[in-house]
C-alpha cells in the first residue's frame, strides 16, 4: 500500500491553464495571505515571514523585470524556452511573493 502511495505521488501531475480573470476580491486575497503568513510556522516563533501581494500593472511590472534578468543570465539559446515556461505564469492574474528573514 505505501509503495502504491509513493508511486501516485511520484505519477501526479496538474496540468491547468492560469488565467487573468477571478471572482476573488484583491482585498480577499491580501487577508488570505496575511492569515496564511501569520499561521506558518517559524524557527523559534520569530514570525519571520513576509508577503508582497501584486495586482494589475504592478504584477505585470514584475514579470517584465523577472523576464529581462533572466535574459541577462540564460544562455542566449535557451531563453526561448525559459521564455515559455515563464509566460503562463505572467498571464496570471497577479502575484504573491513570499520571503523570510531571520534578521542575522
Amino acid at each position: 500500500m505505501i509503495q502504491e502511495f509513493l508511486q501516485a505521488i511520484r505519477n501526479r501531475r496538474s496540468v491547468y491553464t492560469i488565467s487573468d480573470k477571478t471572482s476573488v476580491p484583491n482585498e480577499r486575497i491580501v487577508e488570505l495571505v496575511k492569515e496564511a503568513v501569520l499561521h506558518t510556522p517559524s524557527s523559534f516563533h520569530m514570525q519571520s515571514g513576509r508577503a508582497a501581494a501584486l495586482f494589475g500593472g504592478h504584477h505585470r511590472t514584475l514579470g517584465e523585470i523577472v523576464l529581462e534578468v533572466l535574459k541577462e543570465r540564460v544562455a542566449l539559446k535557451q531563453f526561448p524556452a525559459t521564455r515559455k515556461k515563464f509566460e503562463p505564469f505572467a498571464a496570471g492574474y497577479g502575484t504573491v511573493l513570499f520571503s523570510t528573514t531571520t534578521g542575522w
